[in-house]
């Protein structure tokens, strides 16, 4: 919510107050990865989420939210498989349909 001044304490309903409509993801692979110790958005608040919207597992990752700070090196451990070639089971790709 961002305040404006003199607008009483009251949101400008900016982006949480549009709806975001398109017709389907777009034709590139999506991956998701969760902090597996991440205290803001724990794996299992995650992992519905990227199964209902993504239809996907996400890979779990040792950290917390800050996993890049954390655990840098199996973060990019993770990042660069997905370049480098299918994904594994925890983590797969889905593509736009």
């Amino acid at each position: 919510m961002v305040l404006i001044p003199g607008a009483g304490g009251q949101g400008s309903g900016g982006p949480f107050g549009d709806i975001c409509a398109f017709d389907g993801w777009p034709h590139i692979p999506v991956h998701a990865i969760a902090g597996g110790d991440d205290r803001f958005f724990p794996v299992e608040l995650q992992q519905p989420i990227a199964r209902g919207r993504l239809g996907i597992e996400p890979e779990v990752v040792p950290g917390g939210h800050l996993a890049a700070l954390s655990h840098p090196e199996e973060l990019s451990a993770a990042l660069a498989r997905y370049l480098s070639g299918p994904p594994g089971p925890a983590g797969g790709a889905v593509t736009g349909s």
